[in-house]
């Protein structure tokens, strides 16, 4: 297979992610082949393997593009939307387009992926200061109760991602579904009477 010329290796490498990412979504992760993927750009898998030494190094590349593509999206709701209520329902629709997108297939063959999930973990971690603060802004809002001690409501939600991802709960019920009833279901729990209806009128335009 001859090589299609790229204006440079960075480059080429943004277009093997973007690629591998579109046929894993699609496809799950072990049904796609890094011969599959050369074959997609139109490279050798020679050239392939000078960018990412195996599947797992180019998914954890992936990981990286979609986390940081998803907090520039976060940071921009922060801005646009008015309150913690239309910040999580704003991010609900951007999840379920992504979802939608995505074959249960993919979510399954994760588990088969240790240092992914390890990855996932240790980001959550990262992401707890920014977890409180936006939970305290929902308390002065008035939106989030007073009386919910949000380390364990934090734990709980981890917990329940974790349990979906390893079993087999892709297979029964679609993603966005799944996401959706673990969302509005805590949600709904920590809210007070004003967060209650900001919410239902948000979810009765969706």
């Amino acid at each position: 297979m001859a090589n299609v010329r790229y204006n440079n290796r960075e480059e080429l490498r943004r277009l093997v992610v973007s690629a591998s990412g579109e046929m894993f979504f699609r496809n799950g992760i072990r049904q796609v082949k890094m011969d599959d993927i050369a074959s997609k750009l139109s490279i050798s898998k020679r050239t392939l393997y000078e960018i990412f030494a195996n599947k797992e190094e180019l998914l954890h590349a992936l990981f990286d593009e979609v986390d940081e593509q998803q907090r520039r999206k976060r940071m921009k709701m922060s801005q646009d939307k008015h309150d913690v209520i239309e910040i999580v329902v704003g991010f609900y629709r951007m999840q379920t387009e992504e979802l939608m997108s995505m074959s249960p297939a993919f979510f399954a063959d994760l588990s088969k992926y240790p240092s992914l999930v390890d990855m996932m973990r240790q980001r959550r971690k990262q992401q707890d200061e920014m977890y409180m603060a936006f939970m305290e802004r929902g308390v002065s809002e008035g939106m989030f109760r007073t009386d919910v001690n949000y380390s364990i409501l934090h734990d709980i939600s981890s917990a329940a991602g974790e349990a979906v991802m390893t079993s087999g709960m892709y297979e029964a019920y679609s993603p966005e579904e799944i996401f959706r009833n673990i969302l509005f279901i805590l949600l709904r729990g920590i809210c007070t009477e004003a967060g209650i209806r900001r919410l239902d009128e948000l979810l009765a335009q969706i």
